[in-house]
């Protein structure tokens, strides 16, 4: 049997290795120093365009509750 043929038993089992300490620790790192964007993007980026997204589907007047209107602002832009 060579090296590009398929084994006749089958797939190997994947072994789950422990995260050492260092490595959880490197992991934390890297999560502490990129967070800042992380939350930047969620609040500067994300929640505006799901937000604006979800109004496109409402009648929305400053003073008073959304009203869900579906696409009707849709048909009316067309």
């Amino acid at each position: 049997m060579t090296a590009l043929q398929p084994s006749a038993v089958g797939p190997r089992p994947i072994r789950q290795r422990r995260w050492t300490r260092r490595t959880r620790r490197d992991l934390l790192t890297g999560l502490l120093f990129i967070s800042p964007w992380i939350l930047g993007f969620l609040g500067f980026y994300l929640y505006p365009a799901v937000a604006s997204l979800y109004y496109s589907f409402t009648d929305f007047r400053i003073l008073q509750d959304p009203d869900w209107i579906g696409l009707q602002n849709y048909q009316r832009m067309l």
